[in-house]
Order: structure tokens, then sequence, then C-alpha cells
């Protein structure tokens, strides 16, 4: 005899609010730039990671406004998908890129 389960979820609706930052060129092909716009003293972790697991990390602590992060060297990370982790005093923002 099947049994029948009932699911409740339930959803918070949260503000989307715009990421903080810009980042080009995407496609890349050796570099690729993020543009971050702090709102206060703020310490930050990039980490770019390709589909084998290679990794270009970057981290630094900056004062309020606009500031560029330049990674030029990314020899390490094969072709494709990238994946990015940037992390802002705890706040946490992902996305992808591609190498060509």
């Amino acid at each position: 005899m099947l049994e029948s389960y009932q699911f409740v979820l339930n959803v918070e609706d949260k503000e989307i609010r715009n990421k903080p930052i810009s980042i080009w060129p995407n496609p890349m092909i050796d570099n690729i730039n993020f543009s971050l716009e702090l709102q206060d003293a703020s310490n930050v972790m990039l980490n770019l990671t390709d589909q084998f697991g290679n990794n270009e990390i970057f981290e630094g602590s900056f004062s309020s406004g606009v500031h560029n992060i330049d990674i030029f060297e990314t020899s390490s990370l094969s072709p494709g998908v990238i994946f990015y982790y940037l992390n802002i005093n705890q706040n946490i923002f992902t996305g992808t890129v591609i190498k060509q």
C-alpha cells in the first residue's frame, strides 16, 4: 500500500539588491577586473576556480569607495567556465565568467 505525504515549503521574501561589483571582460582571455563599490572599510577575499579545481586567490583590505582588483595572471585556470567566490566582510557573492 502506498502512503501519501504532504510537504509544505515556506519561502520568505527577501529584498534583492544589486551586487556592488562589476566584472570585465567577460569572456576573458588572460586577465579579469573586479570593480568593487564599498560602503565601509572592508576585508575582501576573491577566489577564482576552474572546473578542475585550479585556483587564483586575492585577499586585501580596502577603505570605503570604489576599488579595482586586477587579476593579470590567470594561466593556471583552464579555458571554460570560471567560478568566482567574493567575500566582502562576510557578505558572499558568487557567479561565473568564461575564460577563452
